[in-house]
């Protein structure tokens, strides 16, 4: 059966076309539009494959700017980002020495506070044997103003008639002054 299409089919085009001259030259017709229209449209492809292609540079070179402004950007946030932490770097460093310094300032103090209580706690205490030990230092030095003071002492003490001191052998009187006066009231 697909044996009868097959001639059949071949023969379509041939019964279409027909025998007589005029159909070559209708057909000539058709093939020259044909080519006309073929080469409109490769005309047109080749315009519009032109304008695709523009079209893709301008997108290349549109995202190769931004691209590149990206990069931009993305640098001076990194530099701006080094920047900032830097300055923060510097005022931990300057803040950590100044609590360094604060905590030593405390520690000075309070030794000196530990030493200044030591002290007077002691003072009381060590006063007395330091006014001894001086006291004692002293009476060891040689003065010859006390060698002479003493002699002068007991000279006159042991004299008969002394000069310096006069000793009465009547009892010594209470004077006061409102008893003797009288009031005069």
């Amino acid at each position: 059966m697909n044996r009868r299409l097959i001639p059949l089919g071949m023969s379509l085009p041939l019964l279409m076309s027909g025998c007589s001259p005029p159909g070559d030259q209708r057909l000539a017709q058709f093939a020259e539009l044909s080519v006309q229209q073929q080469a409109r449209q490769n005309e047109a492809m080749a315009t519009n494959v032109q304008e695709l292609t523009r079209a893709t540079d301008d997108l290349v070179k549109a995202d190769a700017a931004a691209r590149q402004e990206l990069l931009t950007a993305s640098r001076e946030q990194q530099s701006a980002f080094r920047q900032a932490t830097a300055q923060i770097d510097q005022s931990r460093q300057l803040l950590d020495r100044e609590r360094q310094a604060l905590a030593e300032e405390r520690a000075r103090e309070t030794r000196s506070v530990t030493v200044l209580s030591a002290l007077l706690v002691l003072a009381p205490v060590l006063f007395p044997f330091a006014l001894i030990a001086y006291l004692l230092y002293l009476a060891r030095q040689p003065d010859p103003d006390d060698a002479t003071l003493t002699e002068v002492l007991l000279s006159e003490l042991t004299s008969d008639a002394p000069r310096l001191f006069t000793v009465s052998t009547e009892p010594a009187r209470l004077e006061r002054d409102d008893l003797t006066d009288s009031p005069e009231e």
